[in-house]
């Protein structure tokens, strides 16, 4: 069997049970199952060791140490001992291993050990430092949850895939450190619950299957759990540190960590430790020491009560800056490795190079409109562009720089920090190239900034990429993904009333790719996007289909057509690749069983409201042989969010309002930004007026940065 997992490739003689076969080579580690290397094995075992090197404190009932290490004196292997006669030898460059077990045992017992403690010791010989930990894939990166046995790492990660989010690790994280960067390996893909765990889960304790016919833990194939295993490492984002759970109402809750705490934590966590000797240890040490320089380290503080398990996965989402991808709806949360995932996206990529190609011409002017980390600056100075003007509001504008200096193009490229529709170009650009959709291309500020580009930026008789998008639906069977809307309300076994739960969750779409054998309707197209054209940003549109084969549906899946230039394009339909954009599933309130020639009409609008669309869609089926409606919904994503009366109140046009203490704060700090003070100037002043809430003038100081990068020049 050949496996990859912790980033090291495996190769053992049988099956491993936890590990997938994969095309892993060269071998890291040969793994050899029922047997001990010659020098270890009958009458001159005894003699050959020398006395242990490690003894659990905990023993079996009999009194037998739990795990005994022992080192050979010549032979070169370390000696693991479980108190139930399995026995592992490994080599001291943690490239072989080898394992024996009593017939009483199972290979699948065997594994529990191989892929906890004996792969842990592995990758500390082969010096990866490991935290003993659960990670978590958000928003394209890893959130490591680390505590001691029994803080609950496993079941929150597990919480964490109900709802989508891969899990890269459990209880191993095995770090690989970059410049700047802390990376994390996936492991494998299976989570070890014990049966309280599973209970609080899945409402039943016998939910899932037992490991091994010996153990009572409970094993959740991550597979099946959350989508595809992750393939490769992603870079470590946030370590949060388990507290005690308590019954505090305002449990639970994130609050900040002090480096030296934050260390210590981290030491005290790490992965066998008690196996390191004081060279180890101490480059241990050096390594936490760098993590807490580059990675926020924060503690979390959960419910006693394991029902608010679901608000801790958000508290922790929240403190992250990542939304839930089954509530996301219009926002996309980008950071460095979603662009990473956007430059992966090869169909999408290919499109773009194609159409610049096409019509970049040696030494023209060029536009890149959210230029990001500025892969389409670099393809069109690639391409012959003699000046590019990459506009970026983000602070990954910064990687562009870079980027163009290591791949020398920084002569011919000029960067503008700012939104686009407030930057004035030299001269006019003879090509606007723009990526601002989001699932669908009523996202964010995409169409007004577009429309500016063309009015303003583009030089006349210019080139406008994209030049069109259109707009599909289709009606889906989607159990599924309708199970995510209703599945953690409907079978927790509490016996509530959740219907105004659920008015709200039906009120919300999703990114959810359906395929062809999902559609009781053929794709009908709904509107078309004219960027050369339009000036409406907002989208009102109606179809009305027929249904082609009998169904149950749980709603309407809507996606985009692109035209980039010319005949260069790409789709994001059913029977097309999955694309980074996927398609948006918008959820009927209740499943309708449907029949071959019942009609279905979608209205389907979005309203530019502030910085995000409202969306409406209203659904009227008609059976066969009706003359009128059978079925009815009206949803909108503005009747998705729980407001309070209160909070609507306070936007209301006849709400006289006044400031709070946040109010007042921010109003001091804006009127003393005077351009005669220094930061630090005002937060001495702010902390001197709001002493309860900045006790030093030094906790202000982060709140006056933040103002001052807002609002500054």
């Amino acid at each position: 069997m050949r496996s990859r997992a912790f980033g090291l490739n495996l190769h053992a003689d049988q099956a491993i049970p936890g590990l997938v076969d994969s095309a892993a080579s060269p071998a890291d580690v040969r793994i050899r199952l029922g047997s001990l290397p010659a020098s270890l094995t009958g009458a001159e075992c005894a003699a050959a060791v020398e006395p242990a090197w490690y003894v659990s404190p905990d023993s079996d009932p009999t009194g037998r140490p739990l795990l005994t290490v022992r080192a050979s004196a010549g032979s070169g292997y370390y000696h693991f001992w479980y108190a139930d006669g399995t026995r592992f030898a490994i080599d001291r460059t943690g490239s072989e291993v080898w394992a024996v077990w009593p017939a009483a045992l199972t290979l699948a017992d065997t594994a529990t050990y191989l892929l906890g403690p004996v792969m842990g010791f592995v990758l500390r010989l082969r010096g990866r430092v490991c935290l003993h930990a659960s990670a978590v894939a958000v928003g394209g990166a890893a959130l490591a949850l680390l505590g001691p046995a029994g803080a609950g790492k496993s079941t929150t990660a597990a919480a964490f895939a109900r709802r989508g989010f891969p899990v890269l690790c459990d209880d191993i994280v095995a770090l690989e450190e970059s410049p700047n960067l802390f990376l994390v390996p996936p492991a494998y893909p299976q989570l070890r619950l014990w049966p309280a765990s599973v209970n609080i889960l899945y409402g039943d304790p016998e939910a899932l299957p037992p490991l091994t016919p010996n153990w009572d833990k409970r094993g959740l194939d991550l597979r099946d759990a959350a989508g595809p295993f992750p393939d490769r490492a992603l870079p470590l984002a946030a370590v949060y540190l388990l507290g005690e759970r308590s019954p505090d109402a305002d449990a639970p809750f994130v609050e900040a960590v002090k480096p030296a705490e934050a260390l210590m934590a981290l030491v005290a966590h790490t992965y066998t430790n008690y196996l390191l000797d004081r060279g180890r240890r101490a480059a241990e040490f050096e390594t936490m020491g760098r993590l807490v320089a580059q990675v926020p380290v924060r503690r979390v503080v959960p419910h006693a009560d394991a029902s608010r398990l679901p608000l801790l996965c958000d508290v922790l989402l929240a403190a992250t800056g990542v939304r839930d991808p089954w509530l996301l709806g219009s926002s996309i949360v980008y950071n460095l490795a979603a662009y990473g995932e956007m430059m992966k996206d090869q169909i999408r990529m290919a499109a773009y190079e194609a159409a610049l190609r096409a019509v970049v011409r040696p030494g023209c002017v060029v536009a890149d409109v959210g230029a990001g980390t500025g892969v389409m600056s670099f393809l069109a100075c690639r391409l012959g562009a003699g000046r590019v003007y990459a506009i970026e509001p983000a602070d990954a504008i910064e990687v562009a720089r870079a980027l163009a200096i290591a791949n020398g193009f920084a002569d011919r490229i000029v960067f503008l920090q700012d939104l686009s529709t407030r930057v004035t170009l030299p001269e006019p650009a003879d090509i606007v190239v723009a990526d601002l959709r989001g699932i669908l291309p009523w996202f964010g500020h995409n169409i007004p900034s577009l429309i500016d580009a063309r009015t303003r930026l583009l030089a006349r008789g210019g080139t406008l990429i994209p030049q069109r998008d259109t707009l599909w639906l289709g009606v889906v069977q989607a159990p599924e993904l309708y199970a995510h809307f209703t599945d953690g309300w409907d079978n927790n076994g509490l016996d509530l009333n959740v219907e105004p739960v659920k008015r709200l969750l039906f009120n919300n779409w999703v990114k959810a790719h359906a395929g062809p054998g999902q559609f009781v309707t053929e794709p009908q197209q709904v509107a078309v996007l004219d960027y050369a054209t339009t000036d409406d940003v907002n989208l009102d549109a109606q179809t009305t289909t027929a249904v082609t084969r009998p169904g149950t549906a749980h709603g309407f899946n809507a996606w985009f057509d692109t035209v980039l230039t010319g005949t260069v394009g790409f789709s994001n339909g059913p029977s097309q690749p999955k694309l980074l954009y996927s398609q948006a599933f918008f959820p009927w309130p209740m499943p309708v069983n449907l029949q071959t020639g019942d009609r279905v009409t979608v209205r389907l609008r979005a309203r530019l409201v502030g910085d995000e669309y409202v969306w409406n869609w209203d659904t009227t089926v008609v059976a066969g042989g009706a003359t009128a409606a059978t079925t009815t919904f009206r949803q909108s994503t503005f009747f998705g969010i729980p407001l309070s009366p209160a909070a609507l109140r306070k936007g209301d046009a006849s709400h006289t309002a006044t400031l709070g203490q946040d109010g007042h704060i921010d109003h001091l700090i804006l009127s003393l930004m005077d351009g005669q003070r220094t930061l630090a100037d005002i937060a001495r002043d702010v902390a001197a007026r709001f002493a309860q809430r900045f006790p030093r003038w030094e906790d202000a100081l982060s709140r006056v940065g933040e103002l001052s990068r807002r609002y500054g020049p």
